[in-house]
């Protein structure tokens, strides 16, 4: 359906395109590393990027199958009128899965309003439109309220961000769970030797030329991010993609 929907593969064939495509902008690797600072003229970090344009399908096409494996991993089939933040949610693939599993569920998308709007478009398409809201906004800036949500979603975002402010989202994360709750964590993520899926050790290097402060984190990061943040317990599963699933509750 994701195929049906973007025209475009749901492998990772299609990310990497999108990646690579602006040529121009890897030719400056070598200045970024020497720098540690961006050379593309449109970063992670700019709302009106057009970039995500062709970025968020992308992911969408890579993040369907996560989506569903962790949907199974929850029970969100048979969780009942549970209800879930996604901050940075993009195409809110998160959303049409999860809504598509579980009839009696609401979705929650925070997103610049540009991407949002993608995102109601996509989960148009899979009939579940009546149970997903977005909020238009910097979620660095807005508040995600207290004790809201069964479930959260932080799906490859954590990779543009530093360390400290990943941990400053974990802990706004952990305010808004109801208690029992789960935050899901969804990226490139690499073993503590920064070994791993060669994709995923190659995006350190796009995290370089498009981000101030992004990088490709391991394991041991997101343990430490997530204890420090008041999570009690974190479990890493990897999946079938380059990407991995962390569960932090």
């Amino acid at each position: 359906i994701i195929a049906n929907v973007f025209n475009i593969g749901a492998d990772l064939g299609g990310m990497a395109e999108v990646f690579l495509q602006d040529f121009a902008t890897w030719q400056n690797l070598p200045e970024a590393a020497k720098t540690g600072l961006p050379s593309a003229a449109n970063t992670a970090d700019v709302a009106d990027n057009p970039f995500w344009h062709a970025l968020v399908p992308a992911i969408a096409a890579l993040s369907f199958p996560v989506a569903q494996m962790a949907a199974e991993r929850l029970g969100i089939a048979k969780a009942g009128a549970v209800s879930w933040l996604d901050a940075g949610g993009g195409s809110g693939v998160w959303s049409a899965v999860w809504l598509g599993a579980n009839k009696q569920a609401m979705g929650t998308q925070l997103d610049w309003p540009n991407v949002n709007k993608i995102g109601r478009g996509f989960v148009a398409n899979f009939g579940v439109a009546d149970r997903f809201q977005t909020i238009d906004g910097d979620f660095h800036t807005t508040d995600f309220g207290s004790a809201k949500y069964n479930f959260a979603i932080y799906a490859h975002i954590a990779h543009q961000e530093s360390p400290a402010e990943n941990i400053a989202e974990f802990r706004k994360f952990r305010k808004a769970l109801k208690p029992g709750g789960t935050l899901v964590v969804n990226d490139f993520v690499l073993n503590d030797d920064r070994t791993g899926h060669p994709f995923a050790m190659m995006f350190a290097s796009q995290m370089l030329v498009v981000t101030k402060n992004g990088f490709t984190y391991r394991q041991s990061d997101y343990r430490e991010w997530l204890l420090e943040a008041g999570f009690k317990s974190v479990d890493i599963v990897p999946t079938p993609t380059p990407s991995t699933l962390v569960f932090a509750s």
